[in-house]
């Protein structure tokens, strides 16, 4: 911080702010990222508001250090930085100002493709994409992969005389667990229709969030739905 003249505005008082938040962008390769639909979404807790107060310097400058207090592993490849800055001179004059912009917390940003095809029999297309900084494809980074068949389940409990409740729960069915690599394809024939839901994350760092990513495919099959009430649900 310098005056007007160049001078450098010594022994200044200085407050801070700090607010991270996950980076979550759509992107039109349909690449998904964070996680919305595994069984249990990793979204961490609210990251917390940093705060500090500190004088410059004889030189008017002085360093902000400044860390991400994220959960572990990290619910994003990237996150968003807001730093606002009060910069009060010995004299009582006050000058605002602050900064903006993302980080990337982990080696390569990645994401969760999945797509159905029903030509010539019901299957799904999945892949695990990989991203450097600039956002360009990097292939062959090993990541694992793990797709459940997702169905509802529904009990009936009795509350009192002619009172029940319905509690539905989602079952998650592992139907494929392997190793793959970044830019690759995984072809799986679907068996049963219904709803499918794709879980990733690389392997090259044990913090990398895990991606998630969910299609239903139609076909004729025996099939359950959550029900709330007993005439909420009905089929002629």
């Amino acid at each position: 911080s310098n005056y007007f003249h160049g001078g450098p505005n010594a022994n200044a008082q200085v407050s801070w702010t700090a607010r991270w938040s996950p980076h979550y962008y759509s992107s039109r390769d349909r690449f998904m990222r964070g996680d919305r639909y595994s069984e249990k979404p990793h979204s961490g807790s609210a990251i917390p508001e940093l705060t500090g107060k500190f004088k410059l310097g004889t030189n008017g400058g002085e360093f902000i250090d400044v860390k991400i207090p994220a959960d572990l592993p990290y619910t994003a490849s990237r996150y968003s930085l807001r730093l606002s800055v009060d910069v009060t001179s010995p004299e009582g004059r006050t000058i605002s100002t602050g900064i903006y912009g993302n980080l990337q917390v982990v080696p390569h940003d990645s994401g969760l493709r999945m797509e159905v095809g029903y030509e010539p029999n019901p299957h799904l297309l999945i892949e695990v994409g990989g991203f450097d900084i600039d956002d360009k494809p990097v292939a062959g980074l090993p990541a694992e992969l793990t797709l459940f068949l997702v169905e509802s389940k529904t009990v009936k409990e009795k509350v009192s005389p002619g009172v029940f409740r319905y509690r539905n729960f989602q079952q998650y069915q592992p139907v494929l667990t392997q190793p793959t690599k970044t830019g690759e394809v995984v072809t799986y024939a679907v068996e049963k229709p219904g709803r499918y839901v794709s879980v990733s994350r690389l392997l090259e760092d044990p913090n990398a969030p895990t991606h998630s990513n969910r299609v239903t495919v139609a076909g004729e099959a025996p099939a359950a739905y959550p029900v709330h009430n007993s005439s909420a649900f009905m089929i002629k």
